[in-house]
Formats: C-alpha cells, structure tokens, sequence
C-alpha cells in the first residue's frame, strides 16, 4: 500500500495518472517482477526499452560508475539475491 498527498486547488483525483506511474516504474525496475525490464536485463544481457525509466538509471549508473573509476559497482545482481531481495519465485 501507499499513501500519496498532494495540494489541488481544483480538488482534482489523480490517482489514475499516479498507479500509471508507479505501475509503469514497477515494469521497469522492480527486480520482485520476472518479466520486468530489469529482470530481464539482468537475466539475458539485452531488453527492448519499452519504459524510460530503467535506460535513465543505467545510464545514470554507468556515468557514476565511469565519473568514480569503477568504484561505484551497479552490477549487485548477486548481492541482492544473496540477501534474498532477487527474483521471486511465484
């Protein structure tokens, strides 16, 4: 569940436009999702962007990765399922 507030002097309901959103955002980057772009990503090496959302974070990551010397490390895929947090099994 979740809980969005927000100040419309209209007294508009947007509700629609927001679980667009966050469905869409879901489709993209949610690892909890097998089909999503990210899991496939991680899963294949290649996906169809179909959302703007995951391109934007990897590129954005690459960039920090490239700007720190290789520091910053997106590749956790591992780490995340070693704590139990990777793909879901429904």
């Amino acid at each position: 569940p979740y809980n969005v507030k927000y100040l419309d002097k209209k007294k508009r309901n947007f509700k629609i436009q927001i679980d667009s959103l966050l469905k869409d955002f879901n489709q993209a980057l949610s690892t909890y999702i097998p089909d999503s772009e990210i899991s496939t990503f991680n899963l294949t090496g290649t996906v169809n962007f179909n959302l703007t959302q995951f391109y934007e974070v990897l590129e954005a990551s690459n960039a920090v990765h490239q700007a720190t010397g290789g520091a910053f490390d997106p590749t956790v895929g591992p780490l995340v399922d070693a704590w139990g947090f990777g793909e879901v099994n429904l």
